[in-house]
């Protein structure tokens, strides 16, 4: 059992480790980003800055094998436009392969600065980010990675309440139970109590219908998500786009 509990909570640290390093460099994501790719951000300003939908446009016009379904304007002189992009289906309703989906453009001149396909493998400046992003999701992607997050933060939950309220008056001779060892118990309290927020937020993200809201239900009210509510609808609820760019943008206007 001394082995087999050791074996969980090496396993458990582990995987809690490799998820919260990968969240804590996505947590700054632009920051890092910059860093690694300062000319994908920054362009000299010159003149007046195009319109939103004539960026679309321009862009959609250099690269035809593209349609933007996303951008991000700048709001700061000197900072360029981002968007994301997917393949044009062709004649036959096929969609191309495409060597990258997202665009840094000088908002000035409607110049490509930057691209990157989101992603792709692996450490290249421009790479680095999106790859760490897909690696993060995919330790709680699916049934396996899902449920293992999951438990184990339900796991890493009863070590510290164990701690905090299981373990009183145990001697400083006591063990370890899978991650907190409480042979000095004042260093077990601390331990248990930094990642106590660590493993209810993880059995928020991981579990949240099968865990979290049933028993945060017991106390308050939990309003199902907006993603819960269009789960049930059907593709016609969604509606179909009946303006371009440029009338949304010429919409938003005057309104």
């Amino acid at each position: 059992w001394h082995y087999s509990r050791g074996f969980v909570g090496m396993s458990i640290a582990a995987l809690l480790f490799m998820a919260g390093l990968t969240g804590a460099i996505l947590a700054f994501y632009n920051d890092v980003d910059k860093v690694l790719n300062p000319t994908f951000y920054h362009v000299k300003p010159s003149g007046k800055l195009l319109a939103p939908p004539v960026l679309i446009a321009k862009l959609e016009q250099a690269r035809p094998e593209i349609l933007v379904w996303y951008q991000q304007y700048p709001k700061i002189p000197g900072e360029t436009a981002m968007m994301s992009a997917q393949a044009r289906p062709n004649a036959q309703g096929t969609y191309p392969a495409i060597q990258s989906d997202i665009f840094y453009v000088n908002p000035y001149t409607a110049e490509i600065v930057g691209e990157k396909y989101w992603g792709k493998c692996c450490l290249e400046p421009e790479n680095l980010l999106n790859f760490l992003y897909e690696l993060h999701h995919s330790l709680k992607r699916g049934f396996w990675g899902n449920y293992l997050m999951g438990l184990s933060a339900v796991a890493l939950l009863i070590n510290c309440l164990w701690v905090l309220l299981g373990s009183k008056g145990r001697s400083k001779s006591g063990s370890s139970v899978f991650l907190i060892p409480t042979h000095h118990r004042p260093v077990a309290i601390m331990l248990a109590i930094l990642l106590l927020p660590v493993a209810i937020s993880g059995i928020a993200m991981n579990l949240p219908v099968e865990v979290f809201k049933p028993v945060v239900s017991i106390f308050s009210p939990v309003q199902p998500s907006i993603y819960e509510e269009y789960a049930g609808k059907t593709s016609p609820d969604f509606g179909s786009r009946i303006l371009s760019y440029d009338e949304a943008y010429q919409l938003a206007q005057e309104t």
